[in-house]
């Protein structure tokens, strides 16, 4: 017996958009509008719909939740790689401050960008910058070099940055040697290589944490914790501040919105985490 299958009808269709409607609705946090294209409901044949949370926005005291998302905007990648490999890791994140895709082929390359995306010293950073940069070894064999990032500072100075493993190193800093020689001023003005040994996992931990505080910023809590800061003419810790703000978590994003900002300091480099020692910048300091 063979069974003949055929195509859902309108009315069917209707019934899975409906049960579907239901299911995003309760799962979508409130205030924040969705727009979902046909071709993810399987149902090519219904308008694209926009979705809104059932649950109302007064439900919550946090008014950060009530924002629209929006698709990121595309990469500013200059070339195409590969989305499979068998030796490095792939990824694509969005970045919350200029809300665009970011490409990079190693886990080496996305430790760089969150370190470089909260150093105050860049002003703008491109992944996969292009075009390459033809390099001659010492053989005289002539061939192609991808830079991995184009770091502008707010100097005006332009950095080419290639990041590798550290047992890859030798052969960049060939290319890299070459490049500060015969192409400075083309793709950039300077020409350098960065390796796991430049990128400490404390440096890393501290820049994931700072990006995680500007999205969940509160420009309230951080007056209300700077107005507490400012009272303190020594070193403390952070507990203490949390303490005087009331709320534990508001206070600490807010504590690290300032370590952020430069209005806190650490007293000893280190992982930002409870416990640790921070004073007040003074207004030199902050104007400096």
């Amino acid at each position: 017996m063979t069974t003949q299958t055929t195509k859902p009808d309108k009315q069917n269709e209707l019934a899975n958009a409906i049960r579907w409607d239901q299911m995003v609705e309760n799962a979508m946090l409130p205030g924040i509008h969705y727009t979902i294209a046909p071709q993810l409901l399987g149902s090519p044949t219904l308008p694209t719909r926009n979705y809104r949370a059932r649950r109302s926005v007064e439900d919550y005291a946090d008014s950060r939740y009530n924002a629209v998302w929006m698709l990121p905007k595309p990469s500013v990648a200059q070339r195409d790689i590969p989305l499979l490999s068998r030796v490095s890791i792939r990824s694509r994140a969005n970045c919350p401050i200029t809300d665009r895709l970011v490409v990079t082929e190693s886990l080496h390359e996305f430790e760089f960008w969150v370190i470089c995306r909260t150093d105050c010293r860049v002003a703008e950073i491109r992944e996969q910058p292009g075009p390459p940069l033809q390099v001659r070894d010492f053989t005289g064999k002539v061939s192609k070099h991808h830079f991995d990032f184009l770091v502008v500072m707010t100097t005006g100075l332009r950095v080419a940055v290639a990041v590798k493993p550290e047992d890859h190193r030798s052969k960049a800093d060939e290319a890299v040697a070459y490049c500060n020689r015969f192409h400075r001023g083309k793709l950039a003005d300077k020409y350098v290589v960065r390796t796991r040994v430049n990128m400490s996992r404390r440096a890393v931990h501290n820049a994931n944490l700072i990006l995680w505080a500007r999205r969940l910023r509160d420009e309230a809590h951080v007056r209300r914790m700077d107005n507490i800061a400012a009272e303190i003419s020594e070193p403390v810790s952070m507990d203490l501040l949390w303490s005087e703000f009331g709320a534990h978590d508001d206070a600490f994003v807010a504590c690290v919105n300032l370590i952020d900002a430069g209005k806190l300091k650490q007293v000893a480099p280190g992982t930002i985490e409870p416990g640790i020692l921070v004073n007040y910048a003074s207004q030199a300091e902050l104007v400096g």
